[in-house]
């Protein structure tokens, strides 16, 4: 930016050095100085001076007092423990199940629904196991027949068997063909009553509808009502229902 002029003014016409003024340039000068780039560090290196943001004691932050001691450190999160995850509670053995609550227990299709149905229909059951599986009641005492496999063979007994009959009552169950044939019968006794009074004359007397075909397995409604053997499952089932909210509101199930 120095350059050397001609100064007539000088003394024996020596010319000398004059500083000129630096040129302003056009743009981002006028708002103010232009800031020096910024030195990256390179990676895993701590610039110097720290970062900006920390003011200009760079990463030593601001200054304790004296006498003031240094934070705690913050307490690490203990783990999560995670619920062990056994092997299943057996099912099979004698006795009720370990850890059960006596509200599960009773329940239908339980080790007491089952005593029950022993003590109840004990000969029925013994004639089905035997004749249907081969297998004998004494074996559910002696180790040989579970509990498990005692309700399994229950639930599958056929309907003509004599558990079911006497749980029903007496009456024995029907079987799909005798429903089916009983549905046949009715339809074809409306089509030929529709037949008749189609073809009956107007001053002859209208035939009468045909009756439905006897289904036994079907309760009349006052019988129905009046059973004992209803009522007497009505109870129970009332029973069983405060047992279940008794044990919810104390908390031993959920």
């Amino acid at each position: 930016d120095h350059r050397a002029e001609q100064d007539p003014g000088g003394e024996a016409g020596r010319p000398r050095a004059v500083r000129l003024q630096p040129r302003r340039r056009q743009g981002r000068d006028r708002l103010g100085p232009v800031p020096r780039p910024l030195r990256r560090a390179p990676l895993g290196v701590r610039a110097p001076g720290g970062p900006r943001h920390l003011g200009r004691g760079g990463g030593r932050g601001r200054r304790r007092p004296p006498g003031r001691t240094r934070r705690p450190a913050a307490r690490a999160r203990r783990p999560v423990r995670r619920v062990p995850q056994g092997p299943p509670a057996a099912v099979q053995g004698h006795g009720p199940v370990p850890r059960l609550p006596a509200a599960l227990r009773d329940g239908a299709g339980g080790i007491g629904s089952l005593r029950e149905l022993i003590r109840r229909h004990g000969r029925a059951l013994e004639a089905d196991l035997r004749r249907e599986y081969g297998v004998r009641l004494r074996d559910l005492y002696t180790g040989d027949l579970t509990w498990r496999e005692l309700i399994s063979y229950v639930r599958g007994l056929s309907p003509q068997a004599a558990t079911r009959t006497a749980l029903n009552a007496g009456i024995p169950e029907p079987s799909g063909e005798q429903i089916v044939l009983a549905d046949l019968i009715d339809t074809v006794n409306v089509l030929d009553w529709h037949f008749r009074q189609g073809n009956t004359a107007e001053k002859a007397p209208k035939a009468k509808p045909a009756k439905s075909y006897p289904r036994w397995w079907e309760p009349k409604p006052d019988t129905a009502r009046r059973s004992a053997e209803r009522v007497a499952r009505l109870e129970d089932a009332r029973r069983r229902k405060c047992a279940r909210e008794q044990a919810i509101a104390e908390g031993r199930i959920a």
